[in-house]
């Protein structure tokens, strides 16, 4: 009911007022007929007897009465239910207009904040033999530093259990930032603050936001959030590159392993998954057989990270759906998704193959 008022309230209206005139001339054709040929009366020249015109009166009172008092209630609720709708509207326009201001005190924030991010990145000195280095410089030299000893190549290519090796990473990543930490701790404290501040945040179009944050990072930027997320200290900020896929812009080949994927969910890597070019059906053959093995077991955990996530996503969007709220986000996930769990299932099927294969 209140939807056909809503959207036909400008024709109801014209047909309620059509109503009420048929009905009154219906009423003078009926009394005009009555006093003209009615036993007794003779019409409007004749005598009149006034009991029976009262009972002509109380006849078309009894008959118009009930009519004109339902038109009366049908208007009044006319007039309620538009109303109604214009204070719906104004309520819209006044959680539109707080979005906006909402929005916009975001993006306010989140651009002072990769201001200051860079300003902060500037700052980074690292002085060795070698001379002093700044900025990105300096990251890429602490990352040669730090995370190219042979102990941590050997065991990247040969973990197993996720738990025990991630307990030795960190321990290892610890012995390290003893001696560099004090350089870049305000550094990662910046990142950290970004990621959750866009992470924790209810806003339209946060993938773009997350990408604007993913380009502020180098390739040896990347590498070094990579292993400085999984400590015990990182206060969730491995949460919030899993979320943001702050990760997909990073080269898997310049890892020690392609097993050290796995330690992330597929979502921190995005669509940046599909260019593995080591792991490509095409590179294949170039891969050993223990790499092989690896790689698959990586593609497989990604793979089922991918697919639960989506289950997810759709599950959410059919609940915002369902409660009438805007699901734009969770739309373009979950085409995100779909993209790719079927390049992740390519890649699975191709490295299958190649395992399959005798080795020449």
């Amino acid at each position: 009911m209140f939807g056909l008022v809503r959207s036909n309230w400008f024709v109801l209206a014209a047909a309620l007022l059509a109503a009420t005139l048929l009905m009154l001339a219906l009423g003078y054709t009926v009394l005009d007929y009555y006093l003209s040929h009615a036993e007794g009366l003779g019409g409007f020249d004749g005598p009149q007897d006034p009991a029976k015109l009262g009972t002509l009166g109380d006849f078309f009172g009894g008959l118009l009465n009930p009519v004109f008092g339902f038109l009366s209630v049908v208007g009044l609720l006319v007039a309620v239910v538009l109303q109604r709708e214009q204070l719906q509207q104004v309520k819209r326009e006044a959680q539109a207009s707080a979005r906006a201001a909402e929005n916009q005190a975001f993006e306010n924030t989140f651009f002072q904040l990769l201001r200051l991010h860079q300003e902060i990145l500037n700052s980074v000195e690292l002085s060795d033999h070698e001379g002093l280095f700044r900025g990105r410089a300096a990251i890429h030299r602490l990352y040669g530093e730090s995370f190219s000893d042979y102990d941590l190549l050997e065991r990247c290519q040969n973990w197993d259990e996720r738990e025990e090796f991630l307990a030795w990473l960190n321990d290892y990543y610890e012995d390290n930032y003893i001696r560099f930490g004090h350089l870049v701790e305000h550094y990662y404290q910046s990142i950290e603050n970004i990621a959750s501040f866009v992470h924790r945040r209810a806003i339209r179009n946060k993938a773009f936001y997350a990408r604007l944050l993913r380009g502020q990072f180098s390739q040896y930027e990347l590498l070094m959030m990579f292993f400085h997320a999984l400590r015990d200290e990182a206060f969730g900020l491995k949460e919030s590159i899993e979320e943001l896929s702050l990760f997909e812009g990073l080269r898997p080949q310049n890892l020690p392993d392609y097993s050290l994927l796995a330690l992330y969910e597929v979502r921190a890597y995005g669509i940046g998954l599909v260019k593995w070019s080591a792991l490509r059906s095409d590179a294949a053959s170039l891969l050993s057989a223990a790499n092989i093995q690896r790689a698959l077991k990586a593609a497989s955990e990604m793979m089922e990270s991918c697919q639960e996530r989506l289950l997810s996503v759709r599950a959410r969007k059919f609940d915002l759906a369902g409660a009438g709220q805007d699901h734009e986000n969770e739309s373009d996930e979950i085409a995100r998704l779909e993209v790719e769990v079927g390049r992740l299932s390519r890649l699975h099927k191709a490295l299958s193959k190649r395992r399959a294969e005798p080795e020449v």
